[in-house]
């Protein structure tokens, strides 16, 4: 931003008038550019998810997921029918 401020004391000499829409068009360029970085670095624009890291609600689309899987399987050993298909046992 501050490049974007002394931008037209520098172009004021080489380009007079015409230096205003220059400088417009090159600052609106790079303020969009910095806003897709931003955006591309949070795509689900969750500002408050340091707070609550499970807004999108992942864990139960998870579970769900998991579920509707194991019933599609066949359960053959025995592990996976104590366990509710957990293969990790704790």
């Amino acid at each position: 931003s501050i490049w974007c401020f002394t931008l037209p004391m520098v172009l004021v000499e080489s380009l007079g008038m015409r230096m205003i829409p220059a400088v417009a068009v090159l600052c609106w360029a790079l303020f969009t550019i910095e806003e897709v970085g931003h955006i591309i670095e949070d795509p689900f624009n969750m500002p408050g998810a340091q707070a609550h890291p499970d807004d999108l609600r992942l864990e139960r689309s998870f579970l769900t997921t998991r579920e509707d899987i194991m019933e599609r399987l066949p359960c053959e050993g025995e592990m996976l029918s104590r366990n509710g298909g957990d293969t990790q046992v704790t």
